[in-house]
């Protein structure tokens, strides 16, 4: 019973940690709402079309953090708990995709799941970055390196770790973020996706306000049909 009692804290402490939104409180300050803006998504690449790439950097910067922090957070709570620090980890994702206060439309939880690989095993998180990047730069497409590492991630673990439940628990996270990731896919089919050169290249302020201004058309044009 006192076990399971843990197990509850550390996945509502988890949870709440990664329901901090960087991007929606940024974007206030700056007086932006970007749940309403672009691809109205808390994520750092929509803070990146709506705000800059300087702020986008801050707000992954900030969104890794949330995952480090409540995987950490189990070493002091219970660090011999069986899958404690997996169970953290996706709590922190799902915090991020669902935050309560933002009637649970939150991020695309790349970002925090980044965070959550780094803080469950550091090296691994620095190999999949360097594939991310590889990939993203390779296909133009962010998410293509998105897809990438969070499909590789859990089998990682079931052959590291050897246990089930950890990669399972890792690997739901892993579904709900494609399943938030689809419309990159289907906008990726259709020609319509961002790419990386317009998020981060010369001119970006400029092609990623006019790409948030076509998501913003095409999504009244759907809304419509």
């Amino acid at each position: 019973m006192a076990n399971a009692l843990v197990y509850i804290i550390v996945a509502v402490c988890a949870y709440a940690i990664g329901s901090i939104s960087p991007s929606y409180i940024i974007g206030r300050i700056k007086g932006v709402d970007v749940k309403k803006s672009g691809s109205k998504n808390l994520g750092a690449s929509n803070a990146t079309m709506v705000l800059g790439w300087r702020f986008g950097v801050l707000i992954g910067a900030l969104d890794i953090a949330k995952g480090v922090v409540a995987v950490l957070l189990t070493r002091f709570l219970a660090p011999d708990l069986p899958s404690i620090a997996y169970l953290a980890a996706a709590c922190a994702v799902l915090g991020h995709i669902f935050p309560f206060y933002l009637k649970f439309k939150g991020g695309k939880g790349f970002a925090t799941y980044i965070g959550i690989v780094a803080g469950l095993h550091f090296p691994v998180a620095v190999v999949l970055a360097v594939i991310i990047i590889v990939v993203s730069l390779i296909t133009d497409y962010i998410v293509v390196g998105t897809l990438t590492t969070v499909v590789t991630f859990p089998v990682f673990v079931y052959f590291y770790t050897g246990n089930p439940v950890s990669a399972l628990i890792v690997g739901l996270a892993s579904i709900v973020i494609i399943i938030k990731h689809w419309p990159n896919i289907l906008r990726i089919k259709n020609g319509t996706e961002g790419k990386v050169r317009i998020l981060f290249g010369k001119g970006h302020r400029e092609r990623a306000s006019k790409q948030a201004e076509d998501l913003k058309s095409l999504d009244e044009k759907e809304e419509k049909e």
